[in-house]
């Protein structure tokens, strides 16, 4: 009503509505913009996807790299001797001293195997190795002896062996003696004695032996695995030791066990006095295919 009485003019009427409507116009636009470009209505903004579950961690065997199928092969066993049946052994021993005025000047004492049985043949191999040992003893007395005339003597004389059983096995018996002398020094000198007996016939047995070879073909192999050996202990050893281990070489003089042959040089032979006897251990695999247990 209020319009309609100030405007019954039909123009000014007509001017005022349609200024009425360009203001209702104006304030509509200017409370609902347009969207931007970077805008998207709401209604085409696609729905998210249901998110895929995590997948699960890599396990620890796959994370480890994948095993060596091919396990390492052990080491052959080691081959077991029969144990001989019908070796009886005692153990001898002989012992002596010498007293000049009261004061003692030489002792000497030897323990040996005495053997019976089947090996009762080897018996008298060791009454004969006895007798040898009383025999420097008896030499030794009578260096102390005179030693002791001349008034030089001043540390008594001490003369001992003894032996250690190496092998009684797969009709096998082998023997090492050790014999040290101390004749009035500081220091003793050692040797080294080695026997080994069939124990069928108590034969005492060689070198060659224990090979169903001849020597021209085991001897390489056996030198060089000497020279392996000694190679372990080359700082201590002579300059020339590679030379004397081949010119001296101890065949004589060995002993055998279920590990292999062990050859003994003497002292100062290889090394300087400190060594004392140089022992060499010869593996069987060192020399395998050639090597043969004697029957």
């Amino acid at each position: 009503m209020f319009a309609l009485k100030n405007f019954r003019n039909p123009k000014k009427s007509l001017v005022f509505l349609l200024a009425l409507l360009c203001a209702f116009a104006f304030t509509s636009c200017s409370q609902s913009p347009a969207p931007s470009e970077s805008q998207t209505p709401e209604s085409q903004i696609p729905e998210p996807s249901p998110s895929a579950e995590p997948s699960a961690p890599p396990s620890e065997t796959a994370q480890k790299a994948p095993a060596d199928t091919e396990q390492p092969s052990e080491p052959p066993a080691a081959t077991v001797w029969p144990v001989n049946e019908g070796v009886e052994m005692t153990v001898i021993s002989w012992s002596d001293s010498l007293t000049i005025n009261g004061d003692t000047r030489l002792n000497a004492e030897i323990r040996l195997p005495e053997l019976s049985g089947s090996l009762s043949a080897v018996g008298g191999y060791y009454v004969i190795a006895r007798v040898a040992f009383m025999r420097y003893a008896d030499e030794c007395a009578e260096d102390a002896k005179n030693q002791q005339s001349g008034g030089g003597l001043v540390l008594p004389y001490n003369l001992s062996q003894d032996f250690v059983i190496e092998c009684n096995a797969a009709g096998l018996f082998s023997v090492r003696r050790e014999e040290k002398a101390q004749l009035g020094g500081m220091h003793a000198s050692t040797r080294v004695f080695a026997e080994t007996f069939r124990v069928s016939d108590g034969f005492q047995l060689k070198l060659n032996d224990f090979f169903s070879v001849p020597p021209e073909e085991y001897w390489p192999r056996l030198l060089a695995a000497v020279n392996e050996d000694l190679a372990k202990r080359a700082e201590d050893l002579f300059e020339d030791w590679q030379e004397s281990a081949e010119r001296l070489f101890p065949d004589g003089n060995f002993c055998v066990s279920q590990e292999g042959l062990s050859f003994f040089y003497p002292e100062l032979s290889l090394a300087p006095y400190a060594m004392g006897v140089v022992r060499v251990d010869v593996p069987w695999g060192a020399v395998d295919g050639l090597w043969t247990l004697p029957s």
